[in-house]
C-alpha cells in the first residue's frame, strides 16, 4: 500500500492507471490503483509483473520519483544477500 500522506502529495484520487518506468524499461509498466477506506491506495493489475520483471524481492526498495501523479520514475534498489 502506498501511504496516505504520499498519495495526499501528489493528489493521486481515485481509480487509475499509474505508469512505472524504470531506467531499463523506459516505455514504462502499468499497474492500477485503487484507493482504500483508509485513505492508503493499493497498486494491483500490473503489480505482480512489474515486480517480476524487475527481479524485486522483500527488502528490495522502490523510490518513486513522480513526474506527474499518474506517472513515476522507479529506482530499485535491491537489498545485499545476506552472508
Amino acid at each position: 500500500s502506498l501511504a496516505k500522506l504520499f498519495c495526499d502529495a501528489i493528489k493521486l484520487q481515485g481509480p487509475c492507471t499509474v505508469t512505472l518506468k524504470t531506467s531499463t524499461n523506459n516505455n514504462g509498466w502499468q499497474v492500477s490503483g485503487y484507493p482504500r477506506k483508509d485513505g492508503s491506495y493499493t497498486l494491483r493489475r500490473g503489480w505482480r509483473g512489474f515486480c517480476r520483471l524487475n527481479n524485486l524481492k522483500e527488502g528490495d526498495i522502490c523510490t518513486f520519483h513522480v513526474i506527474k501523479p499518474t506517472e513515476w520514475d522507479v529506482v530499485v534498489t535491491q537489498r545485499e544477500p545476506k552472508n
